[in-house]
């Protein structure tokens, strides 16, 4: 089927007749493909560069979890609300961070490559600080499902320097990294932040905009246009009919064949008769 309907656009495609058109038609040809390729290069490439850094951000803002956890553990239970109070009467920190019950429920965010790949960075490097047995929850969520304190507030219903600087950024609103870690039997350390800059919204819009770019970026169509013009400039200067020291003229060509027929019947007519007839006899 594939190759029948190759067959059938390759006939529907118009193919120049001259040798001119045919060399353009290469041209562009090849230099799209090139241009494709590079593209597709790029992109991948630039895609991995940007994963592997999505997850050196995530583990490092995991290692700042481990040690404001560790800083609270070493805390006495009866300082630690006080201590709370106290980070958010300063305006808060860069975690947003509240004692709780139990765990709090929240709708989770649908799991990407990406948000996938924070996730198991986080976990990991919490398990490996804290312990493999600590009851430990790591998702993503919205900031309109976003839930705080054990009564569930919605971060609109809270004081905006409590929470809304540290995981707000309008108009983008990015996804909330929300880990839950369970301290004590009845006490649930709740850490909520956004991932840094630049991985805060965890999409590729940037990826997107550079990929288009490329590929129909008015350089690139100058480049193909400029390769065009010059392979046909070349092509007629020197394989257009009628153009000087391409073609000899009538007359010295005339001249070439009666030279060239009198030494054939000079030298190479006497050899053949000798030869046919010492054959003979």
């Amino acid at each position: 089927m594939a190759t029948e309907w190759l067959h059938r656009f390759a006939a529907k495609v118009p193919v120049p007749r001259s040798l001119l058109g045919r060399m353009l038609l290469l041209t562009l040809l090849v230099v799209l493909f090139a241009q494709a390729l590079s593209s597709v290069i790029w992109v991948s490439q630039l895609r991995a560069t940007q994963l592997e850094g999505l997850v050196t951000s995530a583990r490092s803002l995991a290692h700042s979890m481990t040690a404001s956890v560790s800083y609270f553990r070493s805390l006495p239970v009866a300082f630690r609300p006080l201590v709370l109070d106290q980070l958010r009467s300063m305006g808060g920190t860069r975690f947003v961070v509240t004692l709780n019950d139990k765990p709090l429920g929240m709708e989770v965010l649908p799991i990407t490559p990406r948000k996938e790949a924070v996730l198991k960075a986080v976990d990991e490097v919490l398990r490996e600080s804290l312990g493999h047995d600590t009851d430990i929850s790591v998702t993503f969520v919205s900031p309109e499902d976003l839930r705080i304190f054990n009564s569930g507030l919605k971060l609109d219903e809270l004081p905006r320097s409590w929470a809304h600087y540290a995981l707000t950024l309008e108009p983008v609103n990015p996804p909330v990294l929300v880990t839950q870690i369970q301290m004590a039997l009845g006490e649930w350390l709740y850490i909520a932040s956004l991932l840094p800059e630049p991985y805060t919204s965890l999409e590729e819009q940037a990826c997107r905009r550079n990929r288009s770019g490329l590929s129909c970026s008015p350089a690139a169509f100058c480049c193909c246009s400029s390769a065009c013009l010059c392979t046909g400039r070349a092509v007629r200067s020197n394989a257009w009919p009628g153009r000087r020291g391409t073609c000899p003229s009538v007359p010295k060509s005339s001249r070439c064949l009666k030279v060239a027929a009198a030494k054939w019947s000079r030298w190479v007519a006497p050899s053949m008769r000798c030869a046919s007839a010492s054959a003979a006899t």
